[in-house]
């Protein structure tokens, strides 16, 4: 569970609001992807590229052998979006994360407020927060491998298919 505090201001006071993300729980060999964000970009979106280069995202939010799962759409700011992955990798096959600035306005980097939690079972693995530097309409955030998660974490300006 994430918990994102955000400060309001209600009749010239200040009061605090605690927003919480919160999911199913998930086996040992699966991992959660959690996306968050501010205001702006109104609509991030998650996507995960399979090592046959089949895209998980809004548009096809299940892959074809269902160990990738879109869970949640969020499309007016804040989030969460959720992915599932069920690992089964072998070898160099990899699932690459990424986020997509489908609105397209402000730029990705807005205020560095997006961030990205993942999980592998019960376990935090890793909060990924978004370069504050680039340009590009997607945040490569990791590369999933069959020996666990890779930093990349990085804007860049489109999805890097698998050779």
């Amino acid at each position: 569970m994430t918990a994102i505090k955000e400060l309001t201001e209600q009749n010239s006071k200040i009061t605090d609001i605690w927003n919480f993300l919160v999911s199913a729980a998930i086996e040992s060999n699966q991992w959660r992807a959690v996306l968050s964000w501010a205001e702006q970009p109104k609509d991030l979106d998650a996507t995960v590229v399979l090592p046959n280069n089949e895209i998980v995202n809004f548009q096809k939010q299940l892959s074809l052998d269902s160990l990738v799962k879109l869970d949640t759409d969020a499309q007016q700011g804040f989030g969460p979006e959720t992915i599932t992955i069920t690992n089964k990798l072998k070898g160099t096959e990899r699932y690459s994360y990424y986020v997509n600035n489908y609105s397209q306005t402000p730029s990705m980097t807005y205020k560095g407020a997006a961030t990205v939690v993942l999980y592998n079972g019960d376990k935090l693995v890793r909060t990924f927060k978004i370069p504050t530097e680039g340009d590009g309409l997607y945040w490569w955030v990791f590369d999933l491998t069959a020996n666990g998660e890779v930093d990349i974490n990085k804007i860049v300006d489109g999805i890097q298919l698998n050779k």
